[in-house]
């Protein structure tokens, strides 16, 4: 892990909290420097968690609602325009599990980058994992699992547990 990761956790933890609006664009102002790239215009909700902010880009004028958990261990690229929900999980790396005989904790982490393109919505608590690439102008349902690999296309509609295409935006 990166000192600039340590350091960061370090400043989040003071800033994660505080409910008023103005904390939202402080969040982004003082959390810019240890980001790959974290646009402007973007609001960032009181109790957002990042992880491996070193690996994380964010585009312009997005907005994380409350309690949203980003963990960008093997990179995540979040388009300008995108509106994520609240308590919404997005995870690019997950255990290694496959030796039966090895305790998991053992056996390491695997990582894939997600990419959740330009004037995305995600709904209310939706989970999208490792692998994942969301087309521009989507629409994800509430309550959404984004498997890993998933592919959606531009302009999709997606809901579900496991998440799938349930129709197009009109383009």
């Amino acid at each position: 892990m990166k000192f600039s990761d340590k350091l960061f956790y370090f400043l989040q933890a003071f800033f994660i909290n505080f409910e008023f609006n103005i904390f939202d664009k402080i969040r982004v102002f003082l959390y810019r420097p240890f980001f790959k790239k974290l646009g402007y215009g973007t609001r960032i909700c009181s109790g957002v968690h990042f992880k491996y902010p070193s690996q994380i880009k964010i585009g312009n004028f997005c907005y994380l609602g409350k309690g949203t958990i980003v963990a960008g261990l093997g990179g995540i690229v979040i388009g300008d325009y995108a509106l994520i929900g609240a308590h919404v999980k997005i995870c690019s790396g997950t255990h290694v599990a496959a030796d039966i005989d090895k305790p998991i904790c053992f056996q390491g982490l695997r990582k894939k980058s997600i990419n959740i393109g330009s004037d995305v919505w995600i709904g209310f608590d939706c989970t999208v994992l490792l692998g994942s690439k969301i087309g521009d102008h989507s629409i994800i349902g509430a309550n959404s699992v984004i498997l890993e690999d998933s592919d959606f296309s531009d302009y999709s509609i997606i809901a579900g547990t496991p998440a799938s295409l349930k129709g197009k935006r009109n383009a």
